[in-house]
């Protein structure tokens, strides 16, 4: 009597949606938002996404049940996957101009941002080969996003933080390439710059 019981209840369970056997559904989801365009934030869970793919596009339900929506950079402002944020940004390569979904590596006075590219090019045999690009910008508070490319690194980097004189030149003489370095380099010395303000007022 025990074990026939015992079958039926996980009988039960097994095909019951409402039991924690259908939260498989969001084994491929993490918890996270989106915001929407009119500000408002939307909590739930977000599917993950290769690199390339989270820059283009998002797929969320709001709970386990409902049926996943997909959105857009034009749709939202920006969404939270985990711990990771995404923010949509128009962007100019070029002669072309779409809107992105750029994940957020710093956040601060002068901001970091990285994008995946696909890129598919014709290999030594002729076979087309496919390759994933690291892309990386540059947001200064009050400034047009900019996107650090390896050609003319210096002068370009130099050139759009030209206003820390010092970190301009130390970039131009090659004492700083890393890309995050000059990021904490430039939001230490605004910090800094701030609070110097503060005492002098």
């Amino acid at each position: 009597m025990i074990k026939s019981l015992i079958f039926f209840s996980f009988i039960f369970l097994l095909f019951n949606p409402k039991t924690s056997f259908s939260k498989d559904k969001l084994r491929k989801y993490a918890i996270g938002y989106y915001v929407t365009n009119k500000g408002d934030t939307i909590n739930g869970y977000i599917k993950k996404l290769k690199a390339t793919s989270s820059c283009n596009r998002i797929k969320f339900k709001k709970d386990n049940d409902s049926r996943p929506i997909e959105f857009y950079p034009e749709d939202i402002i920006s969404y939270k996957r985990g711990g990771n944020i995404f923010i949509s940004k128009n962007i100019s390569d070029d002669e072309f101009s779409s809107k992105y979904f750029l994940y957020l590596t710093v956040k601060g006075e002068l901001s970091q941002y990285k994008r995946w590219k696909k890129r598919y090019y014709k290999g030594v045999n002729g076979e087309t080969k496919k390759q994933v690009d690291e892309i990386n910008y540059l947001e200064l508070r009050g400034k047009p996003i900019f996107r650090v490319r390896k050609i003319n690194f210096r002068e370009s980097v130099s050139l759009y933080l030209s206003d820390n004189k010092c970190l301009a030149d130390k970039i131009m003489k090659k004492e700083l390439r890393s890309i995050r370095l000059i990021v904490n380099e430039y939001n230490h010395w605004h910090k800094n710059r701030k609070e110097l303000k503060k005492l002098t007022e």
